[in-house]
């Protein structure tokens, strides 16, 4: 464990170190329109992409089955989408007022449904719409989502387990590449769902603590009575029941992370304890004088507005700082729209191969599933 002091130094439990020049939370660079297939009849192809860098020089782009090229995020080369049901005639996509865009059928006879709308005549498409994506499904066959990227950077060495190619997603893996191997404290938020115990376990994975144990405990789910010593172990007799000694959590994950997951549900007793040990790097355990040195990295997780329990004195401030060392958001899926295709065939890969039918997402095997379910 490290406290981060002003000078870029830290301190705790893991010695000393310096970390890298990075800062945590949420970043907004300039936003590139860009079109992302939610679905294609071949699923392979499901999550290539297009950045139409011509709308921003003010260009109309166009949509047709010979054009644009469509890729993987960390392929060289794409193709366009390629389908005899699509027309060759293009739709125009033209740059329009106050960062817009003019959605134009032109001379395609393609059918388009615009959010599940059929499109009729020209569409103007604000920014607004935009940044929340807009869902374009071409011949009852194909799901493209026009949105902005927000977070363009060069594909991960490691995908650190994480499925998807959002900008969300590929800020989270810089910054778990950025800050896995230094000891500092990292509070993961975001709301439920969004995959950070995944995240914690991709930054144990991707550091130094590698080979020792990655232990994740749910604060919300274990009673308040229970909790100090779950956490912080128990001598033998410590509370009534008690017939033997408990180790705790804190010493299980000796030498490794712990993940301290719903820590916003540590009741102030805890909390209290929590802190002293993030900085002194000892336990006290129930019903014993001595304090034990443990070498553990602290790992956090809440969905909870903590900085609003502090300022309620619902939460201490100083543990805040102590487990906000570094925080990296996990964005919900509304904000990941683009990687609604990828989840989708992921998890039915998985699903579809524990029942020995994995076959059924063979390259031209029959369509079965229907576009719209994206």
């Amino acid at each position: 464990m490290a406290h981060v002091k002003s000078d870029g130094s830290t301190l705790g439990m893991s010695g000393t170190g310096r970390l890298p020049p990075i800062q945590g939370g949420r970043t907004n660079p300039a936003a590139v329109p860009a079109l992302t297939l939610l679905y294609h009849p071949d699923l392979r192809r499901i999550g290539d992409r297009a950045l139409l860098s011509e709308l921003p020089l003010g260009r109309e782009a166009l949509l047709s089955r010979l054009q644009p090229e469509l890729a993987a995020p960390d392929a060289a080369a794409g193709e366009p989408l390629g389908d005899r049901h699509i027309s060759r005639e293009p739709l125009h996509l033209r740059p329009a007022p106050q960062g817009g865009i003019t959605l134009a059928t032109g001379e395609s006879r393609t059918s388009v449904k615009v959010d599940g709308v059929p499109l009729v005549g020209d569409l103007a498409i604000s920014a607004a719409d935009l940044s929340r994506g807009v869902v374009l499904e071409l011949a009852d066959r194909m799901v493209l989502l026009l949105h902005v990227l927000d977070h363009l950077a060069a594909p991960a060495a490691k995908r650190f387990g994480l499925v998807g190619d959002s900008g969300g997603i590929a800020r989270v893996r810089s910054e778990i590449a950025g800050v896995a191997e230094f000891d500092v404290p990292v509070l993961l938020r975001g709301e439920t769902g969004t995959g950070k115990e995944l995240a914690a376990q991709a930054l144990h994975d991707a550091s130094r603590r590698r080979g020792g144990p990655f232990i994740a405990v749910n604060l919300g789910a274990i009673p308040p009575t229970l909790v100090a010593s779950e956490l912080f172990g128990a001598a033998r007799g410590a509370y009534t029941g008690s017939v033997q000694g408990q180790e705790g959590y804190f010493r299980k994950a000796h030498g490794g992370t712990l993940l301290l997951d719903e820590v916003g549900e540590a009741t102030p007793e805890v909390q209290v304890m929590l802190l002293r040990t993030l900085e002194t790097g000892e336990v006290h355990p129930v019903g014993t004088q001595s304090p034990q040195r443990v070498d553990v990295r602290v790992l956090s997780a809440t969905d909870a507005d903590l900085e609003a329990r502090a300022a309620a004195g619902e939460f201490r401030a100083p543990l805040l700082h102590r487990l906000g060392g570094y925080e990296i958001w996990l964005p919900p899926l509304r904000e990941r729209r683009d990687d609604i295709g990828r989840l989708l065939v992921h998890f039915l890969r998985r699903e579809l191969g524990a029942l020995g039918k994995a076959d059924h997402l063979d390259p031209g095997a029959p369509m079965w599933l229907p576009p719209g379910v994206v």
